[in-house]
């Protein structure tokens, strides 16, 4: 779903798919914060896009808030855009 999402945007920024799923709430949570903690300190964004679920979205939002990056002061935080994977009902 996000690789048609990217496309239908024409998205040119650099774009990530973590691949996790399965498991509990917590356990895709603590996944997702391992796997994004390398890629956001090795690109060091401007802003990230976070485009998937509640899980997705509370672990792009905590990483992107902890991280740091070299050469950028500590409170110089990149911005953060949530797109809605689909409504819950």
């Amino acid at each position: 779903m996000a690789g048609n999402f990217f496309g239908e945007l024409a998205w040119r920024g650099r774009t990530n798919t973590l691949g996790i799923g399965g498991g509990g709430h917590g356990d895709q949570t603590g996944r997702m914060l391992i796997a994004l903690e390398p890629l956001l300190e090795a690109a060091a964004p401007e802003a990230v896009v976070v485009y998937g679920d509640t899980n997705s979205t509370l672990a792009g939002a905590l990483r992107r808030g902890q991280a740091r990056h070299p050469g950028r002061p500590h409170r110089s935080r990149a911005a953060q855009l949530r797109i809605g994977a689909c409504p819950r009902s």
